[in-house]
């Protein structure tokens, strides 16, 4: 069994924790399952604001999780340099917080991004990283607990019966 490490960042002088995850593999093939499987279960997204509505900063909802009303979350404004070759520059950071979410979209308060900014002809964009939320429930801790509490009666239930039938 073979072992990987690694850690993902977004931006340069960001203002988030990276990603640290650890991910043990047999082969190959089951290596490419194991990535295929994290990314869609655990990594955060980047998203861009939607430029098409200049009065309401958007974010189109096209991932698998949700995010709370009244999040914070990081947002940088990009300079495009050259698109093709996905070459920017980065600008400044600012913090956006959501103020609607739907099925559709995510937004965020109108004055979070300096007005007449989104232009769907300009080189200037902005990007968010959606932050997954990863913090387990307490009935998951709870029950988790539970389930090693009788596993823990049951061995002892196991030993006291084969004591007995000795």
């Amino acid at each position: 069994m073979k072992s990987v490490s690694g850690s993902g960042g977004v931006w340069k002088n960001r203002t988030y924790d990276p990603q640290i995850f650890r991910l043990s593999f047999e082969n190959e093939n089951d290596l490419t399952k194991r990535l295929t499987a994290l990314i869609h279960s655990r990594v955060h997204r980047i998203r861009y604001v939607w430029p098409y509505l200049p009065d309401q900063p958007t974010v189109v909802r096209d991932v698998d999780f949700s995010i709370e009303l009244g999040s914070q979350l990081n947002a940088r404004r990009i300079t495009w340099r050259d698109p093709a070759t996905n070459d920017f520059q980065f600008g400044e950071s600012l913090t956006l917080e959501v103020v609607a979410a739907n099925y559709h979209r995510f937004e965020f308060a109108p004055q979070a991004i300096p007005a007449g900014v989104l232009n769907p002809l300009s080189n200037v964009a902005y990007r968010v990283v959606l932050e997954r939320n990863l913090s387990e429930s307490r009935l998951l801790r709870f029950l988790t607990y539970v389930f090693v509490l009788l596993l823990i009666l049951a061995s002892v239930g196991a030993v006291i019966d084969v004591r007995r039938a000795a």
